[in-house]
């Protein structure tokens, strides 16, 4: 029996045991307790501050997991890198006075994704190693070297060794003589071995004699660190020693050695100064233009400083490419500066998943459902070109094409979030076959398809039961998705949600708004077109009845609301607004100013046109690809048919505008009552004799109008303020066929 107990003893120190809870307890621990992980990342270098932000966010989440009856598991993640070994000290102390809790400490990965190949792995040297025997296990990537903890230094002081010494005693987790042999280039250590083979112990090389005589040891214990330099160990071998407790190469993988939730390590963006919560309703069939508003403002409330993002999600879906879109946004945001959490009342069905999977947190109700269907569009028969004969396209290949597509983005999405991918593709691709599957080295459990199974590099992997039906995408209840990792929690009501993460007050509600409606109509192309036409008819009344100011105004709000809503696109700028400006101006100039030069005219038009046409292109360059020339047509084509728009209701305008009781003070209408203002005697070929002749207005001059001279009726223009009907009039000027006349008093 005691030597049944020795043995256990042994295997315990050298972290030989399966990756049950067990083993990894703190010796308090309740294991009838759920178990919460919290990960403290420890850059590099160890200062004042990221010692006091590391033991206060630590002691925050002990106090808060005692509350909620759960087993705290604090994961110090170390980033490489040199440090003081005051600072360094002074945290290590720190780490070792928590308790009620699991320290971890989890040397970083340079790359955290489970696919990701890293050669040469991590090596955690110099001063850094005080925190990582501070904690109760370390953990280590498999391809991590550890050791060399005096690398920093020119000399070994003896206030190094004490510090050193008091922390692996206050531990007793590594042996301090080898600990000591890490640190001082110096020492050498030994293996020691007792003479049943069961015992074991390092020792310093001047310490040896003594131990032979205090215990009975093998006659030729193995030089493990010799003199001259400092020790350096492989994971592989850090374990067999017992530096190291176990591998793991990612947080998921992490997560599932500690037996906690893996959405659990992930960084708190908090800092341990409190959440900045907000609450994004998506409780409507998903479109374009509603994904579009979500975004816009998820980004709005980052830019304010949100740091905890809380979608509740309650929708049918309803655009999986758009959708993507928005969950490729919420993937790549880093859960070290903004959490999202992906609350779930009732359901998520289709592409609605796709926005759950973006997310660090999934929380659903035990009834809720997730996954089903996706709608895609229906597909339609496409005619290509082969060799110039037409080849048909089936439908369903082009929808097989378009799964695929789908399932590519939505891999991507998984990996940025440490998530297997082939469940979350099972809800695009009815055909997936996803199984169970048992990793052999540790009996992690993981739900794989047999593509990704066989991509893994830390198998090999056993397969077992299908938890897919073929013909039939994916769709789970709150508590099955929980089993099969696809949700980090299962909640009754949103209360639940609040106390997870510590809040006592709901969080502030947003959801898109009229003004939102408003911005994203001005992305429309049909609005766009209709700003043009309505702006040209506004413009071109304003012209004909100066002075109003009623469409100038029209014409101004829409042209503004035009380029703005290229802008919110990112096609237009300020270069597209100053050529249409500078265009504007051209075509006043050569019809009030200088007239019949017609240079002004052109000009001005051309760069009208090539201020519309720019402001509605993604880039200025010349287009050289199939899709800016697709753009290019496009643009032509809106701007084409909006000029022919603008030339009928200019047609409508001259025909009842002057009738209309609003403006018949202005322009005078033709009357049947005067047949001479109808048609008015005009000679255009000798206008030049009437040069300084005197006439009576006999309609307003705003500045265009009407005026007598002697028997005859002709078509002038004003050149300085407006005439009223009456006034007398003097010819000051001719140019061409067109007569300017002003009241003789100016």
């Amino acid at each position: 029996m005691l030597w049944g107990y020795c043995l256990l003893i042994g295997l315990g120190v050298s972290g030989v045991l399966s990756s049950q809870p067990s083993p990894l307890a703190a010796q308090s621990e309740d294991p009838a307790q759920r178990r919460i992980g919290q990960l403290i990342k420890i850059p590099a270098p160890v200062t004042d501050s990221v010692t006091s932000r590391a033991i206060r966010q630590a002691k925050d989440f002990i106090s808060q997991a005692k509350k909620r009856q759960e087993w705290p598991v604090v994961v110090f993640e170390i980033e490489p890198g040199p440090s003081s070994f005051g600072a360094c000290l002074d945290l290590a102390r720190e780490i070792t006075k928590l308790s009620g809790a699991t320290t971890v400490a989890y040397v970083a990965p340079r790359d955290t994704r489970p696919d990701a190949g890293d050669d040469e792995g991590p090596v955690l040297r110099g001063h850094a190693l005080l925190i990582a025997i501070a904690c109760e296990m370390i953990v280590m990537p498999t391809k991590s070297k550890i050791g060399e903890a005096g690398a920093d230094e020119e000399t070994i002081p003896p206030y190094m060794k004490s510090g050193y010494s008091e922390i692996a005693k206050s531990r007793r987790t590594v042996s301090v003589d080898l600990v000591l042999g890490m640190l001082d280039p110096a020492l050498e250590v030994y293996e020691a071995r007792t003479a049943d083979l069961v015992g074991r112990e390092f020792v310093l090389g001047d310490r040896l004699e003594e131990l032979r005589r205090e215990k009975q040891v093998e006659r030729n214990p193995t030089l493990l660190i010799p003199a001259g330099e400092a020790g350096l160990f492989p994971a592989q071998e850090a374990k067999r020693l017992g530096i190291v407790d176990y591998y793991s190469d990612d947080r998921t993988n992490l997560a599932k050695v500690l037996n906690v939730p893996p959405e659990s390590l992930v960084e708190d963006p908090s800092l341990g100064d409190g959440w900045k919560p907000v609450e994004v309703e998506i409780k409507e069939p998903l479109t374009a233009n509603y994904l579009s508003q979500i975004e816009n403002k998820i980004r709005q409330e980052i830019e304010r400083g949100a740091n905890l993002i809380i979608l509740t999600i309650d929708t049918p879906g309803g655009a999986p490419h758009q959708t993507l879109k928005l969950a490729s946004y919420l993937s790549e945001l880093k859960p070290g500066e903004q959490r999202t959490v992906a609350y779930i009342p009732r359901e998520a069905l289709g592409d609605g998943a796709f926005l759950a999977l973006a997310c660090d947190h999934v929380l659903m109700g035990p009834h809720a459902t997730l996954g089903g269907a996706v709608p895609f569009p229906a597909p339609e028969p496409f005619m290509g070109r082969n060799a110039g004969q037409q080849q048909r396209v089936r439908p369903e290949d082009r929808r097989e094409a378009e799964i695929a597509a789908v399932a590519q983005v939505v891999e991507k999405i998984a990996r940025n979030k440490n998530r297997s991918a082939s469940l979350w593709q099972a809800i695009v691709d009815p055909d997936l076959a996803v199984f169970r599957y048992v990793r052999e080295s540790d009996g992690m459990v993981d739900y794989l398809s047999e593509t990704e199974a066989e991509s893994r590099s830390n198998g090999p992997w056993q397969q077992h039961e299908a938890v897919t039906q073929h013909g039939k995408p994916l769709e789970v209840k709150g508590e099955e998705a929980l089993r099969l990792g696809m949700a980090t929690d299962v909640v009754n009501r949103f209360e639940e949600v609040l106390a997870l993460y510590g809040l006592e007050e709901p969080p502030r509600k947003v959801s898109p708004s009229w003004a939102d409606v408003l911005l994203d109509a001005l992305r429309d192309k049909r609005v766009l077109w209709a700003l043009l036409l309505i702006g040209g008819a506004a413009l071109y009344a304003e012209l004909q009845t100066p002075g109003t100011g009623i469409g100038g105004f029209i014409a101004t709000v829409c042209f503004l609301l035009f380029f703005w809503g290229n802008y919110l696109d990112g096609r237009s700028g300020w270069l597209e607004v100053l050529l249409f400006i500078a265009g504007m101006t051209f075509l006043l100039l050569e019809i009030f100013v200088l007239p019949g030069l017609g240079i002004f005219g052109v000009g001005g038009g051309l760069l009208v046109m090539l201020a519309l046409i720019l402001a509605m292109q993604t880039s200025n360059a010349l287009p050289t690809t199939a899709e800016q020339i697709r753009e290019l047509r496009g643009s032509l084509f809106l701007i084409s048919t909006a000029g022919l728009g603008v030339l009928l209701m200019v047609a409508v305008l001259r025909r009842y505008l002057p009738r209309t009781g609003a403006f018949q003070r202005l322009v005078l209408a033709p009357g049947e009552d005067d047949p001479e203002l109808a048609a008015p005697k005009e000679d255009h070929d000798h206008f030049h004799h009437l040069l300084g002749t005197r006439g009576v207005a006999v309609t307003n001059l705003r500045p265009s109008g009407k005026v007598r001279i002697g028997d005859e009726i002709f078509s002038v223009v004003s050149s300085g303020e407006p005439i009223s009907q009456g006034e007398d009039v003097i010819v000051v000027e001719v140019l061409g066929h067109r007569i300017v006349v002003q009241s003789p008093d100016d």
